[in-house]
Order: C-alpha cells, then sequence, then structure tokens
C-alpha cells in the first residue's frame, strides 16, 4: 500500500509539474515563436510527459504477490 501512496504523489507532482512547463511554454511562444528556449522547454515538457506516462504504467501493473494497484 504505502508504494502505491507513493507512486500516486509522483504522478500527482508531475501533473502539477507538466502544468507550469506547459503555461511556461505557451507564454515562451506568445513571446516569440522562434526564440530557443521555445524549444528547450517544448523538450522539457516531452520528458515530463514521458515520466508521466511511465509512472502510471506502473501503478496500472499488478504487484509481484499479484495484488493490483
Amino acid at each position: 500500500m504505502e508504494r502505491k501512496y507513493e507512486s500516486l504523489c509522483s504522478i500527482k507532482e508531475l501533473k502539477r509539474k507538466i502544468e507550469e512547463t506547459r503555461q511556461e511554454m505557451y507564454k515562451a511562444y506568445e513571446s516569440d515563436p522562434n526564440d530557443p528556449k521555445f524549444l528547450s522547454i517544448s523538450q522539457s515538457l516531452d520528458v515530463l510527459l514521458n515520466k508521466y506516462s511511465q509512472a502510471l504504467k506502473k501503478v496500472k501493473k499488478p504487484d509481484i504477490d499479484g495484488d493490483s494497484y
């Protein structure tokens, strides 16, 4: 149960970071879509989204004992 709670907290934190990064990316785009900063932020967002996807897969996998999260 403890690992499930930690995973859910981690997912919640990732969602928060994703939203913050998304907002930062929107602002950078509105300021100057050709600014290299925009691309850098976009790549950071991609990394966070991949981590989020992986975290969701881990939570949905059954535990070694057969217990599903």
